[in-house]
């Protein structure tokens, strides 16, 4: 017989730290993506319904070649750094950057030189044209043409 502890759920207050630090780690990503950072991705494994990818990112301040791993599942997207913040559990600017890189929003290389350049946005839609009315009544567009229809 075990003696079972309900832990309890997470909190608004926690979820909404955990996205107040994603969302700085991103930021940080894009101020080293427009300095001119760009992550290597090493490998990428497809194995059922995910996608795995290692990637390498430069540090800022030393030498020093951090690794990234990345898992993609229908679930979430979950990466991991070897950093000094990403061995204490916090989120680290490498892994927002290889996040950005996997989802095309960075300019990124793969470990045979191929660049892979951000896709572009697409082009806004515009709004419909609206079909004439006459009287609050759609006018019917054959009516419009001049031509009659034959019965």
């Amino acid at each position: 017989m075990g003696i079972y502890v309900q832990t309890p759920a997470p909190v608004a207050a926690d979820k909404a730290k955990r996205q107040a630090a994603m969302d700085r780690s991103i930021a940080r990503a894009h101020q080293q993506a427009a300095a001119g950072v760009v992550p290597l991705l090493l490998a990428t494994t497809f194995t059922g319904g995910a996608i795995a990818a290692t990637w390498s990112v430069p540090s800022r301040t030393s030498d020093a070649l951090y690794r990234v791993t990345l898992a993609h599942t229908a679930e979430a997207v979950v990466t991991t750094c070897d950093c000094q913040a990403g061995a204490a559990g916090r989120l680290c600017w490498h892994r927002g950057i290889c996040r950005l890189a996997h989802e095309e929003r960075v300019s990124s290389r793969t470990a045979c030189g191929y660049r892979i350049r951000p896709q572009r946005k697409p082009a806004p839609v515009k709004a419909p044209v609206a079909l004439p009315t006459i009287g609050g009544k759609v006018v019917d567009q054959s009516a419009l043409t001049g031509r009659r229809r034959s019965a």
